[in-house]
């Protein structure tokens, strides 16, 4: 997973590679057989994405994106950057709701 910031673009970008994996931890199945859904909230209007984009919030189901192999969405960058402001805020926002999101997703391929 990785969230660059563009300043001079105005835009930030989240980018997971990782979420998409299917590993059922050994027990046998196969990718169709797996349901998840995939949810990322971004700080301003998402601009472009691979997953389905409703105003700042951005979800991936296996029953649209079974053949994704990368989450990726780019918004609006909202706030300062330079670590002393909202921007700080919501990259490290980020970074926690893609762990927790993976953790999540992690137990539901259980």
């Amino acid at each position: 997973m990785s969230i660059t910031v563009d300043d001079e673009a105005g835009e930030i970008t989240y980018v997971d590679t990782e979420g998409v994996q299917t590993d059922t931890g050994g027990n046998s199945g196969t990718f169709g057989e797996i349901q998840w859904e995939y949810t990322v909230n971004m700080p301003g209007e998402v601009i472009d994405t691979t997953g389905n984009a409703d105003g700042s919030s951005v979800t991936w189901t296996s029953d649209e994106h079974a053949n994704v192999t990368e989450l990726r969405v780019t918004s609006e960058q909202t706030g300062d950057s330079d670590g002393s402001g909202p921007g700080f805020g919501v990259v490290t926002g980020l970074v926690g709701l893609a762990a927790v999101l993976g953790l999540g997703l992690a137990r539901r391929l259980r």
